[in-house]
């Protein structure tokens, strides 16, 4: 394969190597990964249709519907062989080993998520199958953002109220083949959990028995996008058995995926350099500093310190403005009382985590080191060492708010 990322090629190794498992109730975790029958199945098919779909903005329902008539995916033939593509309640998990593309192509999660509903909705309409879709996209999502695996457990649990707190271990020996969304897609996001590196996480997917090629697709894409790495010997081995034009559509999504990022850190590129020229012409001294802030994360306070990523930036000589949003945030321990006094805590954690603040540049702070920019009551900072804000998110994550917070704001 010419291309060295390898996007959805991890739901399709799984597919292909959980293919002659699928009815062979699998327990075992070191079994033979390679065998001669292993083949794609209509998880890889409609895997492709979606990825062909958002690469050329075509119809969902009409794309997947090509694409399954072509290869006989006769696993929802009453819809295939219909002439008015309706969607029919399904709440099988036939819509969330389909959708690892849109856990890639996406910017925000808000995207991710509109997406895959839309994807899952031209079959799956039902509130079940939609979820299932929307939570192994998202959780692909987080997965190439460089999200910790508990920052992903914990957001699937509480966007989807799936209960991820079981282990393999506890499941394996009772588990039965379960085609739903509920029933296969926790399990398939804990063997992800559970994981060591990518082939493991095909392995533990396998190990439970059951719709073996469809967990393994689903586990495959999250852990592709999580490790960033598949061996080559398993890619060798999958890409044997794919049809040219399965490998030419892998490698156009993967051209496509690179060009749609180089034109992102572009347009980034195109507006500091802008901000640079025009937004602090009176701080040329500082415009070294702007060079190189579109790669670098980006910190808001207002009473409440946020880590957030911005979007929607408007520059002019009078004003700049932005869409902030939220990644965490941080409380020290007398906030924490004091909302929780209030009974507010999870009112302020769970805020909208979606806001648009504006400040002038007449009304400017700036400091050099932390270069931050407002006014004394909203303000949002850029700290330019690339590994200061995972050391804030570190200290935070162990529940050393305080000094995370006397790191950020008296340094």
């Amino acid at each position: 394969m010419k291309n060295k990322t390898h996007t959805i090629l991890g739901a399709i190794i799984g597919d292909v190597i959980g293919s002659v498992y699928e009815f062979a109730h699998n327990k075992r975790i070191d079994f033979e990964l390679f065998n001669e029958q292993s083949q794609f199945t209509d998880d890889t098919v409609l895997t492709l249709a979606i990825a062909d779909a958002i690469m050329h903005r075509k119809d969902f329902a009409k794309t997947v519907w090509d694409y399954g008539n072509k290869y006989s995916c006769g696993m929802f033939h009453h819809w295939l062989s219909s002439d008015i593509l309706e969607p029919y309640s399904n709440y099988s998990n036939g819509s969330a080993m389909r959708v690892s593309a849109v856990g890639f192509a996406y910017d925000t999660m808000e995207e991710v998520l509109k997406v895959a509903e839309q994807t899952a909705s031209i079959t799956h309409n039902h509130k079940e199958g939609i979820k299932g879709a929307q939570a192994i996209a998202s959780a692909i999502f987080l997965a190439r953002q460089g999200k910790s695996k508990k920052e992903i457990k914990d957001f699937i649990e509480q966007t989807f109220h799936y209960d991820l707190s079981f282990t393999l271990d506890e499941i394996r020996a009772d588990y039965e083949f379960d085609a739903t969304c509920q029933g296969s897609v926790p399990q398939a996001i804990v063997a992800f959990l559970e994981s060591t590196d990518y082939e493991n996480a095909i392995r533990l997917a396998i190990s439970i028995g059951g719709d073996s090629d469809t967990i393994a697709c689903m586990t495959g894409g999250i852990a592709m996008a999580y490790y960033n790495n598949i061996p080559n010997y398993i890619v060798d081995f999958v890409m044997k058995r794919l049809p040219q034009e399965f490998i030419d559509t892998i490698n156009e999504f993967e051209e496509y995926l690179n060009k749609h990022k180089a034109m992102s850190l572009e347009k980034q590129r195109k507006f500091w350099e802008e901000l640079k020229t025009r937004g602090i012409k009176k701080y040329q001294k500082y415009a070294p500093i702007f060079e190189n802030l579109y790669q670098n994360k980006i910190i808001y306070h207002e009473g409440i310190t946020r880590i957030v990523r911005l979007e929607n930036l408007e520059i002019t000589d009078e004003y700049f403005q932005a869409k902030a949003i939220k990644e965490k945030v941080i409380l020290t321990k007398s906030q924490k009382d004091r909302f929780r006094k209030y009974n507010t805590l999870e009112k302020v954690l769970n805020k909208s985590d979606k806001w648009t603040f504006r400040g002038t540049w007449g009304n400017a702070i700036i400091s050099e080191n932390p270069l931050r920019i407002g006014s004394p009551y909203a303000n949002f900072v850029i700290w330019i060492e690339p590994n200061f804000v995972k050391n804030i998110e570190r200290l935070a994550e162990y529940g050393d708010d305080e000094d995370a917070l006397k790191l950020l704001w008296n340094r």
